[in-house]
């Protein structure tokens, strides 16, 4: 494989695939997502599904990170109807994709696949599990035996939605629980997430240039947060990726990090000159639990008052407006915080099914020095910041207003 299709890392020489998601020119024949099921005005100011996704996987000296990417989000959703850890064969999946797209079919070659025709092939063929067809060089372009198929018939997908590129229909998507699958070219800000903690800012448009020689890379959005104006990415590089020496978690992620001024704007007005082909067929993989969206829903939607007396309105505007403050006094990227009452940030932290949490309360006194240092020293840390966001529920109350205060 030609050096120019890969990202070397500096300090260990290994090398990155990052041309393995092939542009799609085709219409998408999937439904396009409608974003129904949650009200926005409701939509939570973050959602992290990491605790439920499977470990990292990593795609060595191949393109395959379509699959690796659509493997991580059908073993998400074996987790979370069956709390079961089931590996399914990457390279099932890479081949039977190829064999849609038809480039290669008399000669399978490693040159990568659309997240289309992956999800195709999902839906047509299924997918086997690991250990019937492994993930190595020798299976790579080898096709998978009958007996493989034979079982693969029986876990075909229901069902798959594309989103569009619109902040709405993305978080919704999140906040029903699902991750979505998404290709990207790459800038070289892209690689500067190694030494960063895995922070990807957006390009400096049209001043930084993007990396020509390079493919479009896929990987899967697990998550989101509003204060840090943010998607949380998974991608599928291994474990020394990133995190090296740092186990802070055991799924290694990058953010990726809009502006805080009018982040939403910049992220949908520069998407179509940052030829983000994919991200308008971003697709997810559905598994139609009926039980599963309501409670979600349900979750989302319920508000429990810090007192009887007190509206859950007045709580929820006077933590959204610590946000703002929080975020005009201290410009770098706080802990997302847990939009509710602090009696439902305690439910959540111990009932919630999905995101289950410990409860981190922080209770804000903006009137001395030691507030302010420890705003900007710590909670603007954003290793410390990786690790609450990953790690703890984050409940917060400014009690610099008297009235918060006497609460």
């Amino acid at each position: 494989m030609a050096d120019e299709d890969c990202y070397v890392d500096e300090q260990t020489g290994r090398k990155y695939h990052v041309g393995g998601c092939l542009i799609s020119n085709e219409p998408s024949p999937f439904q396009k997502f409608g974003a129904s099921m949650v009200d926005p005005s409701k939509l939570p100011s973050s959602v992290d599904l990491r605790q439920l996704m499977t470990p990292i996987e990593d795609q060595g000296d191949t393109n395959s990170c379509v699959a690796n990417t659509l493997a991580g989000a059908y073993e998400f959703l074996i987790m979370k109807n069956h709390r079961k850890h089931i590996d399914v064969s990457r390279l099932f999946i890479y081949y039977n994709a190829r064999r849609i797209g038809g480039a290669h079919k008399d000669y399978i070659k490693d040159n990568g696949c659309t997240v289309v025709h992956a999800i195709s092939a999902l839906k047509k063929y299924g997918c086997c599990k690991e250990n019937m067809f492994e993930f190595n060089m020798q299976n790579l372009n080898k096709k998978p035996p009958a007996i493989c198929y034979d079982d693969a018939k029986n876990y075909r997908i229901a069902e798959a939605d594309s989103v569009k590129i619109n902040l709405i229909d993305m978080k919704s998507c999140l906040a029903e629980g699902y991750p979505f699958a998404f290709g990207i070219l790459t800038y070289k800000s892209f690689h500067d997430a190694a030494k960063n903690g895995g922070r990807v800012p957006m390009p400096k448009l049209p001043y930084e240039s993007q990396n020509a020689s390079h493919g479009a890379h896929a990987m899967l959005a697990v998550g989101y947060s509003d204060l840090s104006q943010c998607f949380i990415v998974r991608n599928s590089w291994g474990n020394n990726w990133l995190l090296n020496d740092l186990q802070l978690s055991h799924v290694p992620v990058l953010v990726f990090t809009g502006n805080k001024i009018n982040a939403e704007n910049k992220l949908q007005n520069q998407a179509s000159s940052m030829n983000i082909y994919d991200w308008q067929e971003r697709l997810f993989i559905t598994d139609k639990s009926e039980e599963l969206v309501k409670k979600i829903k349900d979750n989302i939607s319920k508000k429990l008052p810090l007192e009887q007396e007190v509206s859950e309105n007045r709580i929820q505007l006077a933590i959204e407006e610590f946000e703002r403050n929080f975020a005009e006094v201290y410009p770098s990227a706080g802990p997302a915080l847990f939009i509710g009452s602090l009696n439902e940030a305690i439910n959540h932290s111990l009932f919630d099914p999905v995101d289950r949490r410990p409860l981190l309360l922080y209770l804000h006194r903006n009137r001395t020095p030691s507030t302010h240092v420890f705003c900007k020293n710590i909670l603007c840390n954003s290793e410390i910041i990786d690790y609450i966001d990953k790690n703890y529920l984050f409940w917060a109350w400014d009690c610099t207003r008297d009235a918060n205060y006497q609460r």
